[in-house]
């Protein structure tokens, strides 16, 4: 068998750059405060609530906490309950509880995200990564197939389904999706190596 924390092994979700044009200027203003926004217009004309939220969501990528997480956080739920079908912050939401060890809330942005926009991959990859941290693979599995289908080059993506079919039993789909993605990229090792051992397990 795997050992149990190759299954919270999720991929990263890697969100759009959304071309804020001047990096956060971090003022002294109390965290929280958002009657007084840190970040300086590019126009000198007053940000919105959306626009704030993507752009310190996007400061806090990658950070576990700060005052940029907060002031993420408090601004993208905001700017979702002003519009509540807006998939793009709903996305943002949910990576930032999820990278808080909120995942319970990252589920349901997750989900209306994928339900407003079906075209996109990223809302696929963060709530199956949710889901196999969960435990959850029968959940886990179809998104993770959703996604690749939209882009064959997760291979994290294409790693962690190799691994939930394979746990669940379905040893010959794990194969196969591995030699997929070896046959989409030859020289990346973990993949011949899983599938290598999958081969060779009882």
């Amino acid at each position: 068998h795997m050992p149990k924390s190759s299954a919270s092994d999720a991929q990263h979700v890697v969100l759009t750059d959304h071309s804020i044009p001047r990096r956060p200027r971090i003022r002294s203003v109390a965290a929280g405060d958002l009657s007084h926004p840190e970040l300086d217009p590019f126009d000198g004309s007053k940000p919105s609530t959306r626009d704030l939220a993507l752009a310190y969501a996007i400061a806090a990528i990658g950070k576990t906490t700060g005052p940029d997480r907060e002031r993420a956080t408090a601004l993208l739920e905001a700017s979702v309950r002003q519009n509540p079908d807006d998939s793009e912050t709903l996305l943002y939401l949910a990576e930032i509880y999820r990278t808080g060890r909120k995942n319970e809330l990252a589920i349901p942005p997750y989900r209306r995200a994928i339900q407003l926009d079906p075209t996109q991959a990223t809302g696929s990859v963060g709530l199956g990564g949710v889901l196999m941290e969960r435990g959850d693979l029968s959940g886990a599995i179809p998104l993770f197939r959703d996604a690749l289908s939209k882009n064959a080059g997760l291979q994290l993506v294409r790693m962690n389904l190799a691994v939930a079919l394979w746990q669940t039993g379905d040893r010959a789909g794990a194969e196969s999706i591995l030699r997929e993605g070896i046959a989409l990229n030859p020289a990346y090792a973990p993949a011949r190596e899983l599938l290598a051992r999958i081969s060779k397990a009882p």
